[in-house]
């Protein structure tokens, strides 16, 4: 059964919510303020769910199950506790189902990508969208803007991405992820490739390949499977300006050849969210916001936190380790400013795009997996090794010493 998380008091919080909601003479559930549903988004974060129930299900499973015992006239601790795992249960015998994800992507209509295929998502990029799903997309967009002009360009193809899951929701965001990782890896070669820019007028995002701006989930006979629409939040146009035919050649031989190479590690799925959270968090034209989300990537390959000494365990890769610290001390001290004191930076484009070498230096080893790691903490720990033999062998004395002095403990330890 669900349980609450310590260090909550569940009778106060059900005590607010009972006060908060009345039951009208038609059995229908009111309050006050219209806001008064949206507490229900934090209550949820102080359940421990069953490990099979989504993140963005949890908020709707307990207000379901809070209007059932509100409706009942039984609110109370254990009522609700039993009715969220009714509700948790009945989302898990549900059946998984086939969804078509369709959207757009900015990249060059010459560019002849492959069918993707990655943990049984389906990916295809073509310049014409498939005429099954050619009607229902025109009028969703009419929904959205008004028109049934949807993309075009010489720089933006459709996407078809079949995806599954019990409910939409979940196959959209499946749907999306695997996209993302796509078009991180995709990204990465230009990005690689980039390691300073001046702007000289409003900027851009670092991402030339970004997402369109409305998604649709279809049937498999391409009919809507549900009239509401997703729409990408760091949406803008695309800054992938000409890229010549020999470019796109080259990228994709490289996105290729890294693509089967990602499929091989043992540890994919950690660095397919590192992939993900990177190429979303270049996605913004606000290099302030592209910056403090791309320093969450650091921390997250790395292993540690802004507060955390270990953070430098980001400069180890470096032969010029001592400068290449400083260089990560000063992005650290820049993060807490822009966290704490909301300061900011005419420089940020410079200042992110240190911060952009240093996450894809990291990646690239992760991706290369030259020293053939087992796990991303073997990664890490093998950048926490000694940078001297000096060093190791007065490591190897001291553990010598420290095995003698357990040996004299054994020996001298007796019973009480």
């Amino acid at each position: 059964m669900t349980r609450w998380k310590d260090k909550t008091n569940p009778q106060v919080i059900l005590e607010e919510l009972n006060s908060r909601f009345s039951v009208d003479e038609k059995g229908q559930i009111s309050s006050k303020s219209i806001q008064a549903g949206n507490i229900f988004g934090v209550i949820a974060d102080m359940f421990n769910f069953n490990k099979q129930v989504p993140e963005y299900l949890k908020k709707r499973l307990l207000r379901t199950a809070f209007d059932k015992i509100k409706k009942d006239g039984n609110v109370n601790l254990s009522n609700l506790q039993k009715h969220i795992s009714i509700e948790e249960q009945s989302y898990i015998i549900k059946p998984i189902e086939k969804f078509h994800l369709v959207t757009s992507i900015s990249i060059g209509q010459d560019v002849k990508f492959p069918v993707i295929n990655i943990d049984g998502v389906r990916i295809s990029i073509s310049p014409l969208l498939p005429k099954k799903y050619t009607s229902a997309r025109k009028k969703i967009i009419k929904t959205i803007t008004g028109s049934e002009f949807d993309v075009g360009g010489l720089n933006n193809q459709f996407v078809v991405v079949t995806t599954f899951g019990k409910t939409i929701n979940e196959a959209v965001d499946s749907a999306l992820d695997k996209l993302d990782l796509i078009r991180a890896i995709w990204n990465f070669f230009f990005n690689l490739n980039q390691t300073w820019r001046i702007s000289f007028d409003q900027h851009k995002s670092v991402n030339k390949t970004k997402l369109g701006q409305y998604h649709s989930i279809h049937n498999s006979n391409g009919s809507l499977a549900s009239e509401t629409w997703w729409y990408e939040p760091s949406f803008s146009q695309s800054n992938s300006g000409h890229i010549s035919e020999n470019t796109y050649e080259i990228a994709l031989k490289s996105f290729l050849s890294t693509l089967v190479k990602f499929k091989k590690l043992k540890y994919k799925s950690e660095l397919e969210k590192y992939l993900i959270n990177y190429v979303r968090a270049l996605d913004s034209d606000d290099l302030h916001s592209s910056f403090l989300k791309l320093w969450v990537v650091l921390e997250q390959i790395t292993g540690t936190t802004f507060k955390d000494k270990k953070i430098g365990r980001a400069a180890r890769i470096y032969s010029n380790f001592g400068f290449s610290l400083e260089i990560i001390n000063y992005l650290r001290n820049f993060r807490d400013k822009a966290v704490h004191h909301n300061s900011s930076s005419q420089d940020i484009e410079t200042i992110l795009y240190h911060l952009k070498s240093i996450v894809e230096d990291h990646l690239s080893r992760l991706l290369g997996n030259k020293y053939n790691f087992e796990s991303v903490n073997d990664f890490r720990e093998f950048w926490d090794l000694p940078m001297s033999l000096d060093q190791i062998e007065k490591n190897q004395k001291e553990h010598k010493t420290k095995i003698k002095r357990l040996e004299q403990i054994k020996k001298f330890r007796r019973f009480i």
